[in-house]
Parts: C-alpha cells; sequence; structure tokens
C-alpha cells in the first residue's frame, strides 16, 4: 500500500473567499481523490465530503503534506502516495487545527525523507510560504477507504462532523488569522537565515574546530621574539661597558647616579638573564617539537620538560624511569638552564661597581702660570726651590700628581714624570685646568760597589768623566745619611749617579771596609705636552692641592742639553756635589726617599730603584719650576660646580664579571636563534608539536585525541606526578592521523609513529 509522502515546502495561498469553507483535499499520484476535509467555521471539528457535498466521515491522522488550492479556492490538504518513504527527523513541523479555524504552527530543525532503494531522498529545510508560489489545485473527493489508509497524519488531527451553516462572524476573523500565521512564517524565515550565515561563518563543522595550518617565515621568526630581543639587550650591555670601562659621560648628577645607578644596573641585568632563559625556553621548544613531528618521533615526557622551571628540570629529568633512553639526553641539557640561573650570582658583584663623578666641560678659566724653553731667552737660575724645600714638598706631594710612577701604577716598567700649569687663583674642589707642560721619562738602576774606589765606582755605573770627583764628595760625608750627584748630559738623556752613603744597603764590614750602593738615573724623552691637571680642596685656598694629572696630546720634542741639564744641575748644586738626608722626624728617613721605604724607617732594596724614580720626578717638577722661562695666562677650566654631569665608570673586577656574564648569556642567545634554522628549513610545519611544549592545555587536547598515549592515566588520578610522567615517557609523533590523509579537513593528533604522518601547509585541521 501507498503511503503520504512529505512535500518540501509548505505553501499558503492568498486570503481565503469567504464564499467558501477551508477544505483539506487528499490527492494521490494519479489523481486527486474522491473526498474533501471540511473546515467548517462553523464547527470545532472538521467533516469529510464527497464530490456532491454530502458528509461521507471523519478524517484520521496521516503523514501528509500542507498545500494551497489556489487564490480563490481554499487550503487543501494534499496525500500524495509514494513507495513506502522513510522519513527520519527528530522534530518535524507540527501542525494542529483546533477550534474552527485557530492554528498552531510551530517549525523546528529540517528533517530528512529517504526512499527505499531506486528512489530519490529529499532533504527539507524551513522555509516560509510565499505567496507567489501558490498552486492552484481542485477538490477532489476521496472514498472512505482511501481515507484510511492516511488516516493518523503526521502533526495534525482532524475529525469528521456534519456540515454547520457558518457563521458570519467567523468569515470576517478569517482573513486576520491568516495574515497571523503569514507573519510567524516570516519570523521563522529570518530565524533560519541567521542560523544559515552562523553555520557558514563559523568554522565549527560536524568534524570539530578547523583551522587551516600556515607557516611562513614570518611567522616562524615571530616566535623567536625573545631569542632577538636577547641578543639585542647583551649586545648593547657588551656596548656599553666598553665604553664605561674608560667612563661615559651623562647628563645626570654624580650623586644621584651612585645612589640609584647600581640599583638600575641590576634590574637592567636581571631582565637581560630572564630574557636569556625565555630564549633558551624557545630554543628548546624548537628543537624538541621538531623531534617529536620528526619520522621517528620523540619522548612524549618532553612536553612536561619543558612546561617545568628552569631549575626544575633536572629533578623532572632524574624522575624518569632508569630504564628511558631519554633520562640522560633531558639531564644533560638540563645544565644549559642551571648555568643561566646561577649567573645571576655575579649580577649584584656587577651592579656594585658602578660609580660616577663630576664631570664638566671647559666651561670656565683660572688664572696659571705655565713654562716654557724660550728660544730667545736662557735659563735662568732663580735659586728657588732647592733641596730643602722639594724635601717638604715629597711629605704632601700625591704621586698621580707627579706623572705616572712606577711606584704607584702597576704594570709600567718605568715612569713618566708630567709638570703641568701652575694655579694662581681659588677653583672649587675637582676643578680640572689645562695647559702647556712637559714630560720625561725617568729609569733607574742600582748596583753595589765592592769598594769606595774608583774602579769599584765606574764599574757600579758611576760615569769615569767624574768618578773621581764623585769619589771625593761621598768620603766628604763621612758615612753620613746623604747622598752623592753627579750628572752627565748628552744630545737626548742626562744621567746622574746617585752613591749612598750611611745607608747598609750592600753589606760588609762598615768600619773597614764600605761597599756604597750605586743608582745611576737616566731622564731621556723630554718632550713639550698639553695637560690636564685636577685639583682638591677643603673649600679654603690654603688647601688646594694637585690631585692627577693627565696626559692629552705631545706637542713637541724639548731640549735636554741647554735647558734640562741645566735645570737638573741647578737643583743638584752639580754637576757633582753631595747632600745630606737627615730624618725630619727622629727615627725615619728624609722625606725625599718615602717612596724607597715602606714603614718610613728603612729603605728597602725591592722598592728602591722604582723610589728613587719617584724622587727624580719630585726634582725634575721642582728643577722646571726654577730654571725655565714663566708666563702668566688663563687656562681653560672645567667648573664642576655649575655642572650637572657625571662621569660614569666600572671598576676592575666589576667590568671582568661582567664581560663574564655578558659573553655567556651571549652566547646562548645566538645559539637559541641558530637552533630555529631547524624549523625554518623544515619542509614541512612544526608548530602544532612546538604547541604542545608550550601550552599545557593544548598538550592536554592532544592527549585526548590518541588511542595509545597516555593509555591507563585514569588509574593514576591518585598517583605521584613522576609516576604519571612515567607513563607519558613514550615515543610518540606529533602530525596527522594517517586516516586523514585523503580527507579535506585532517585532524592532528600525538599517536605511534606509524600512524601519523607530517603535516601538510595550507590544509585545515581540526
Amino acid at each position: 500500500m501507498a503511503t503520504a509522502s512529505v512535500a518540501s515546502a509548505l505553501r499558503w495561498t492568498a486570503p481565503f473567499s469567504p464564499a467558501k469553507s477551508p477544505t483539506l483535499t487528499f490527492s494521490t499520484e494519479n489523481g486527486p481523490a474522491k473526498d474533501t476535509v471540511l473546515l467548517s467555521s462553523s464547527s470545532k471539528k472538521p467533516e469529510i465530503l464527497d464530490a456532491e457535498g454530502e458528509v461521507v466521515g471523519k478524517p484520521t491522522s496521516g503523514k501528509t503534506s500542507l498545500t494551497s488550492a489556489g487564490n480563490e479556492k481554499s487550503p487543501t490538504l494534499i496525500a500524495k502516495p509514494s513507495a513506502s518513504p522513510r522519513v527520519s527527523t527528530s522534530k518535524s513541523p507540527r501542525i494542529s487545527i483546533k477550534d474552527g479555524l485557530k492554528e498552531n504552527v510551530s517549525f523546528k530543525d529540517t528533517r530528512v525523507v529517504s526512499h527505499p532503494k531506486g528512489s530519490a531522498s529529499t532533504k527539507e529545510s524551513c522555509s516560509a510560504p510565499n505567496p507567489n508560489d501558490i498552486v492552484e489545485e481542485e477538490d477532489v473527493p476521496i472514498d472512505e477507504t482511501l481515507l484510511k489508509k492516511f488516516s493518523n497524519v503526521d502533526g495534525v488531527t482532524a475529525k469528521a462532523q456534519p456540515a454547520i451553516p457558518r457563521p458570519d462572524h467567523v468569515l470576517n476573523v478569517l482573513p486576520d488569522r491568516i495574515s497571523h500565521i503569514e507573519s510567524n512564517f516570516n519570523q521563522v524565515e529570518k530565524s533560519c537565515n541567521r542560523l544559515s550565515q552562523y553555520s557558514q561563518s563559523s568554522s565549527v563543522n560536524a568534524n570539530g574546530y578547523s583551522r587551516e595550518i600556515t607557516e611562513t617565515w614570518s611567522s616562524i621568526v615571530k616566535k623567536m621574539k625573545f631569542s632577538i630581543l636577547s641578543v639585542f639587550l647583551n649586545g648593547c650591555l657588551l656596548f656599553l661597558l666598553n665604553s664605561a670601562r674608560d667612563g661615559v659621560v651623562l647628563s645626570i648628577q654624580a650623586t644621584i647616579v651612585n645612589q640609584f645607578g647600581g640599583i638600575i644596573l641590576l634590574v637592567v641585568l636581571m631582565i637581560c638573564n630572564a630574557a636569556t632563559i625565555w630564549s633558551l625556553n624557545e630554543a628548546g621548544s624548537c628543537l624538541f617539537g621538531y623531534l617529536l613531528s620528526s619520522k621517528n618521533g620523540f619522548s612524549f615526557a618532553v612536553c612536561g620538560y619543558m612546561h617545568v622551571p628552569p631549575l626544575a628540570k633536572m629533578p623532572f629529568a632524574q624522575s624518569l624511569s632508569l630504564t628511558s633512553k631519554y633520562r640522560k639526553i633531558l639531564s644533560r641539557t638540563s645544565f644549559i638552564w642551571i648555568i643561566v640561573e646561577f649567573l645571576k650570582f655575579l649580577i649584584p658583584i656587577s651592579a656594585v661597581s658602578l660609580v660616577a663623578e663630576k664631570y664638566a666641560f671647559y666651561n670656565d678659566v683660572s688664572n696659571c702660570v705655565y713654562f716654557v724653553q724660550d728660544s730667545k731667552l736662557k735659563p735662568f737660575d732663580r735659586k728657588w726651590p732647592n733641596l730643602d724645600t722639594e724635601g717638604g714638598v715629597a711629605e704632601y706631594v700625591f704621586g698621580s700628581s707627579l706623572g705616572i710612577m712606577r711606584s704607584e701604577v702597576p704594570g709600567v716598567n718605568m715612569t713618566t714624570a708630567m709638570y703641568p700649569p701652575q694655579l694662581i687663583s681659588a677653583l672649587s674642589n675637582g676643578d680640572v685646568i689645562q695647559g702647556l707642560g712637559f714630560a720625561a721619562d725617568i729609569s733607574t738602576v742600582c748596583k753595589c760597589a765592592v769598594d769606595a774606589s774608583i774602579k769599584a765606582m765606574v764599574s757600579a755605573g758611576v760615569h769615569e768623566s767624574h768618578a773621581l770627583n764623585v769619589l771625593q764628595e761621598y768620603m766628604s760625608l763621612k758615612r753620613q745619611p746623604g747622598l752623592t750627584f753627579g750628572i752627565v748630559s748628552s744630545n737626548d738623556s742626562l744621567v746622574i749617579s746617585n752613591v749612598f752613603s750611611g745607608y747598609s744597603l750592600c753589606g760588609g764590614n762598615i768600619i773597614t771596609k764600605t761597599m756604597p750602593l750605586v743608582c745611576s738615573t737616566t731622564i731621556n724623552n723630554h718632550r713639550t705636552m698639553m695637560l690636564e691637571i685636577m685639583f682638591m680642596t677643603d673649600g679654603t685656598s690654603a688647601s688646594i692641592a694637585p690631585h692627577t694629572v693627565t696626559p692629552l696630546y705631545s706637542v713637541g720634542k724639548a731640549d735636554i742639553p741647554t735647558w734640562l741639564f741645566f735645570a737638573m744641575n741647578s737643583i743638584l748644586n752639580g754637576p757633582v756635589s753631595s747632600y745630606l738626608t737627615p730624618p725630619t722626624v727622629p727615627g725615619s728617613l728624609s722625606p725625599l726617599l718615602w717612596w724607597t721605604t715602606p714603614n718610613l724607617i728603612g729603605i728597602d732594596r725591592a722598592i728602591l730603584e722604582s723610589g728613587m724614580e719617584t724622587m727624580y720626578a719630585i726634582l725634575f717638577k721642582a728643577g722646571i719650576q726654577r730654571t725655565y722661562s714663566a708666563k702668566g695666562t688663563q687656562c681653560p677650566r672645567k667648573n664642576l660646580i655649575t655642572s650637572y654631569q657625571s662621569t660614569v665608570s666600572i671598576i676592575s673586577s666589576g667590568y671582568m664579571t661582567l664581560v663574564i656574564l655578558l659573553v655567556i648569556q651571549m652566547v646562548i642567545s645566538i645559539c637559541s636563534i641558530l637552533a630555529f634554522s631547524v624549523w625554518l628549513f623544515s619542509p614541512t610545519p612544526v608548530g602544532p608539536a612546538v604547541r604542545a611544549t608550550q601550552e599545557p592545555i593544548y598538550l592536554i587536547t592532544l592527549l585526548q585525541s590518541s588511542n595509545n598515549v597516555g593509555i591507563g592515566l585514569n588509574d593514576l588520578c591518585n598517583a605521584e606526578s613522576y609516576s604519571i610522567w612515567q607513563r607519558l615517557d613514550v615515543r610518540c609523533r606529533i602530525g596527522e592521523h594517517i586516516s586523514t590523509m585523503e580527507d579535506e579537513i585532517g585532524k592532528i593528533v600525538v599517536d605511534k609513529p606509524s600512524l601519523v604522518r607530517p603535516l601538510q601547509n595550507g590544509k585545515k585541521y581540526f
């Protein structure tokens, strides 16, 4: 027997004509039936009429479709039998006719009508009726036997009842009811359109959330942002460190730098160290992600290894099973993170080594005197200063104000004496003046004479031209503490012989045999230079003293035979003379010899030569001041009081610490960038595997997609963390499942390497 088929659309006619009652007409594929269901306006139940208008029975439920029967005809219920269709629907459209013409219509979802083999299947969608598509059909009556076959219509309840004349007020209400039904269908149509647009725009389909994988060089470079940042920070700090070794001028007061500079440097170094650790995490995720997506796969436990903090990586690796072949690899890799973490201990040492001093450019002038070798004049002996006054100068002078002293500066093999301009006006503490001055190199060699004879003196270093005179002056001291000088000049140097008397420096029996010590001092490389001299004071003019002299550049050579020989000959009362060196304080040495002793009591042979060079640096300065031509002028001055700038530098210990710290971090950062080459040149996407090592939530999602990785985890809900990771310490691969290789949308899984294939660029995956 044939059953009714469901029509693909529900169509309504124009407003009903009041001349006729609404009817439901049943039709078959061979033509209209004989009976018609009359929807009487005056009755609550419909009736079944024959072709001649007589009541023949009441309709029962059946599977029908509702259509319209023409512009002027009543809507009819068409029943078209087919080859036993099967209707599959979750929620079908339901139509109920109650209380005359009060319709209650609701539509939900769609339904699919599947036909037997050999017939087409139809998918119905929810759509509102269109008045333009109304088809007019004639009311054709059907017999009662055929009507019973289509009884129990799905969602429609119709009962036959004797026709009752329709009252006029029901016919008047009918157009309003039809308008109300049309408005309901319009709302349903809008809802269906919105649902269709949402399903098209959303990437959620029957397979889940799908997204296209597209990896380019630019997208990969964005993943290495911390590696690039680390290289930039470490490189900038290395450049600034090299500059700070000699001092960096900042427009900040020195007090502020000394107060906050160390803290700021500490924070910057901590950020730089953190950036290095971040870059190391990026590189580790890239390498391990590449291994996880490779053909042979890698341990899934490496994801947890990358999720733990740096110092927890070693305990994590050690917690894996002793039989795990990945335990040793991860344990050795952990040392890289441990080294970077322990570099933090060097940061405080570097931070406290930052110092700052006031700095000023030449923003003022001071009255000063500088000395020259005037070619129009000859050197003139002013008789002052002398050896006695220089003994007093030696008590307060700073070695740094004399030049570069071998007795004070380590690493030099000779002394460079400098004589800067002399200040004759007041200034502030730390002020600097600039002007012309002189410099010379001084070196000393000491030997012991075997006895007090001319031959022994010459062998020890006394020039033979005045060896006899020197010996006579030495003997005149009668073994009292003193020095005997002998000066010899050449075109490019001066040689001064110094014979010690009264000091047991060479041994021997003082009563019967004398073994004098002879020190030969050479002064050469005399030159004119532009010098800077910084002064210090406590605020009073009487306390102003030179502190540090700094060479700027050489102006030219200076004369030795005429000017320098005359100056040293005048200060030493030469060319051959002797001078007693009694102590100014009982039990101590003469101030001129203070640089030859560590305790101001006795001369130390270990520092005797460098101490003699310092003594002659003092006498070099005094000789120029006594005999060279003097000129008064104004010297450029750096006034620190009016300056807001400072010179920032780092002491040597902090400098070496920072070099070690930054070089190690720079090497690690560069290696982190190089590690991304495996991703940049990879023929297949690696991003999902890299993401699994960085995001725990994504790791859980991947784990849910596997049928082999993580088997038995539901039995470890109360287990220790290491037990869980031991269970996950299996070789696996992250990629596309082999079953979706030919599908338009693939599936990303973590599974056995044999069941996984590499991902493809430009393909969608869920």
